[in-house]
């Protein structure tokens, strides 16, 4: 399965949004960041901008134009692969969340490394450089 995200960092405090997956969908109450399958749209698949894009409005209502995206990398473990994406904000907002997230948390990246019940993507992705690549430009 195809799919990407978006790391969501607010330059005034230097925190990354992290959403809790609902009891709705697979791996409920953990913790990650705006993400979700590649789709067919139209006949065509979406590449993952779009889809990094998509999937960041339908879980925060918030849109985010693809020339704000910067690819900082890709976590991938045989069956699944993500590419992640960041996009700087002025400040820290308050996502409305749909029926796939129950909360949100805005966190340091010390905050992120002791969170608890992380979703197993995102933990992986942790341990990778992508956060310190994310964090590098705000």
């Amino acid at each position: 399965m195809s799919a990407a995200g978006v790391l969501a960092v607010a330059c005034n405090s230097g925190r990354v949004l992290v959403t809790r997956r609902s009891m709705l969908v697979s791996s409920p109450l953990t913790w990650s960041f705006p993400c979700g399958g590649v789709e067919r749209i139209r006949g065509a698949l979406e590449t993952p901008a779009e889809t990094a894009v998509r999937e960041f409005y339908e879980e925060t209502l918030v849109l985010l134009p693809k020339g704000d995206l910067r690819p900082v990398g890709r976590y991938a473990d045989g069956s699944v692969s993500l590419d992640i994406f960041v996009c700087y904000f002025a400040n820290e907002f308050a996502p409305h969340l749909n029926e796939e997230n129950d909360a949100f948390l805005w966190l340091t990246p010390q905050e992120l490394l002791s969170l608890k019940s992380k979703h197993y993507g995102f933990e992986a992705m942790l341990q990778s450089h992508v956060l310190i690549n994310a964090l590098m430009a705000c």
